[in-house]
């Protein structure tokens, strides 16, 4: 978390933690593909058509359940705005870095 109130000090901070959100969704991104890709080859090898629809509704169930989880720490920080969305950020790198690592685990 940000020590120093300087308010260059803290709008680079926030860019920064903008820049680890971007390449963490870029992450997030590739092994959702890598993993749809490898659940349509496991559909057309076995004719499991069961896994792409719960995979793809746990994806909706991860965004759902980040957003909620970080807002209501947002709003616990409110009044002050620049706390509450550096607490926010904090949130989504935690849950975006959490979700990649059970991304990357084996289908084996």
């Amino acid at each position: 978390m940000l020590k120093g109130n300087h308010p260059d000090e803290t709008r680079h901070y926030i860019q920064c933690l903008d820049q680890t959100i971007e390449d963490l969704q870029r992450d997030h991104k590739m092994w959702v593909n890598k993993l749809t890709m490898d659940i349509e080859k496991i559909k057309e090898e076995t004719g499991n058509s069961q896994l792409l629809p719960i995979f793809q509704r746990s994806l909706k169930n991860q965004e759902r359940y980040l957003e909620d989880s970080c807002r209501w720490r947002y709003l616990q920080k409110m009044p002050n705005a620049t706390t509450a969305a550096i607490t926010y950020k904090h949130c989504e790198i935690e849950i975006l870095e959490n979700h990649i690592k059970v991304l990357q685990r084996p289908l084996n």
